[in-house]
């Protein structure tokens, strides 16, 4: 396309040269020579659209490349780490005796000792005093 117009164009560059050269101006043009000019205006005025149709062509293709660019994925969640101080330790000992189960406003609780051994006995329950 682009060896089209430049060969265009060379034949337009020779066809001025040659009228120059043989005297014949403007005012002294036959019909083939005016409609060539005619064409050759014609022909530059195409040759600058087709110049502002590729640009915009041009501009509109590089729009679409970074719309169709998808976004990246979300980091994949990181796994939650608890303190060591939160987890209870796992020893060998038994758990403690659970002396009972007790309620105060719809709450419940259970009574735990702190120390076990034949001095220490469980609490009474409240109801029976």
């Amino acid at each position: 396309m682009k060896t089209f117009h430049l060969v265009i164009a060379l034949m337009a560059a020779a066809a001025v040269t040659s009228g120059t050269l043989a005297g014949t101006g403007a005012d002294h043009q036959n019909p083939a020579d005016r409609e060539l000019g005619e064409l050759k205006n014609q022909v530059n005025e195409l040759q600058t659209q087709i110049r502002q149709l590729e640009e915009r062509l041009n501009r509109l293709e590089s729009a679409a490349n970074r719309e169709q660019q998808e976004p990246a994925p979300p980091p994949a969640p990181v796994p939650l780490q608890f303190p060591s101080i939160l987890m209870p330790p796992s020893t060998g000992r038994p758990r403690p005796e659970i002396w009972g189960e007790r309620q105060i406003n719809g709450w419940t609780f259970y009574v735990v000792p702190c120390e076990t051994g034949p001095k220490f006995s469980p609490p009474a329950p409240a109801g029976s005093r």
